[in-house]
């Protein structure tokens, strides 16, 4: 709107003039009013847009924060599971056909191994000796001979003592070692004509075992 009143063929009287300045003076303030008002809208929009600019990149660090930054604790190595292999076989049962034939000597013997008169100590190792030998020789069936013992109602030998009848309970638990386990397929008690309940049949592997 011109800030001047237009121009008219005749001259505006006191009271017109002062209505047209009062109407000017009012439309001079909604004109400031609406340029405020438009700034204010428009810093109000740069805001909104700085602010939601602001929060995309915030949510851009974070979703990348763990991709970068995070390290996983390392698990410790899993202690590795014995093999099958290393684990000596459980022992069997003796085949009693077998044993038939052993007590008749229609299968034979190969080897004897007579323990009697041995300390424990001494009998474990010459047993252990004794029957990988065989083993490696590639014997099947073999003659442990550990004694009966002291008969009831008989002193004990003044030189062996307790060790009189020991080995006869020890032997059968010396078998089952791991030690032994791994070439013995079976034993049982032998018949009388080889020593009765002071021996022992034993069944061998085909062949001893490597290393």
């Amino acid at each position: 709107m011109p800030s001047e009143p237009p121009s008219r063929k005749r001259p505006l009287t006191a009271e017109e003039a002062e209505l047209w300045h009062h109407a000017m003076r009012h439309a001079k303030k909604l004109r400031r009013r609406e340029r405020e008002s438009d700034k204010a809208d428009e810093a109000a929009k740069k805001a909104l847009k700085a602010s939601s600019n602001a929060q995309a990149d915030q949510k851009t660090v974070a979703s990348d924060v763990p991709s970068r930054a995070r390290i996983r604790p390392s698990r410790p190595a899993a202690a590795p599971l014995s093999s099958a292999a290393d684990t000596p076989p459980p022992l069997a049962q003796f085949d009693e056909r077998q044993r038939r034939k052993l007590s008749r000597n229609v299968a034979p013997i190969e080897a004897r191994l007579d323990l009697h008169g041995m300390r424990q100590l001494e009998a474990h190792g010459a047993l252990r000796n004794f029957l990988r030998s065989c083993a490696a020789r590639g014997l099947r069936h073999v003659l442990v001979i550990t004694g009966k013992g002291a008969p009831e109602g008989h002193s004990r030998d003044h030189l062996h003592g307790d060790e009189r009848g020991v080995l006869r309970r020890v032997v059968p638990h010396w078998m089952k070692e791991s030690g032994l386990r791994e070439i013995v397929v079976s034993f049982t008690t032998a018949h009388a004509r080889h020593g009765g309940q002071g021996a022992l049949y034993v069944h061998l592997r085909k062949s001893a075992p490597r290393g």
